[in-house]
């Protein structure tokens, strides 16, 4: 089996250096893009088993970029999904955002991988659909 591949849209190097430690310390495999048009480029040219974007990016932000990757005839219109925030819990409801697909900065690591498994978890159940 293969491992997981990942994409992450985020501006911030920091995130960037995280998230791909705590993706390949749980066996993913990742591409990190810096913005959305790269990580959109990346979505049309691969498959994904999850996308992971920062919400507040400048430009484009994650949901924009999310709303550009669900037509129809992309092929990680179905791929789960994460966002990346600094937003509060009544920021993310106002903007129509569960708790459950949101990693609240600053990141926990157990919280990610938590977060990360359940996504990648809901991918392999759907699969078989």
């Amino acid at each position: 089996m293969t491992a997981p591949l990942v994409l992450v849209a985020d501006d911030c190097r920091t995130l960037q250096v995280i998230t791909r430690r705590y993706l390949e310390a749980i066996g993913c495999q990742c591409v990190i893009t810096s913005n959305a048009e790269d990580a959109f480029k990346q979505a049309v040219g691969l498959k994904f088993d999850l996308m992971i974007f920062d919400l507040q990016m400048p430009g484009q932000d994650g949901r924009e970029l999310l709303s550009r990757i669900r037509r129809p005839e992309n092929k990680n219109s179905q791929t789960p999904h994460l966002f990346i925030s600094s937003a509060n819990s009544s920021t993310l409801s106002v903007l129509g955002i569960s708790g459950d697909e949101v990693i609240i900065k600053p990141i926990s690591e157990e919280v990610f991988r938590a977060r990360v498994s359940a996504a990648l978890s809901s991918q392999t159940e759907n699969a078989g659909c």
